[in-house]
């Protein structure tokens, strides 16, 4: 694995702790949990539409893949 790779995953791994504290429990209900994604998805949207810096590129993309990430942790 390369560097780049451990770092995305790293972001993601703290991401998803921090999610877990914030919000312990998540929806079991796939209907709900994909509102989560979609409204995730949203701010993303809109990060990249103003013009928001890198930083919060990464920051916005990486709730999208935590949300999708606890999504398929609740599903398997």
């Amino acid at each position: 694995m390369d560097d780049k790779r451990k770092d995305v995953f790293s972001i993601l791994l703290i991401e998803v702790e921090k999610a877990e504290r914030k919000h312990p429990e998540y929806p079991a209900d796939p209907a709900e949990a994909l509102a989560i994604i979609a409204e995730e998805m949203l701010e993303l949207t809109r990060a990249v539409n103003d013009g928001e810096d890198k930083q919060r590129l990464i920051e916005e993309a990486a709730h999208v893949a935590v949300t999708a990430f606890r999504f398929i942790e609740n599903n398997i």
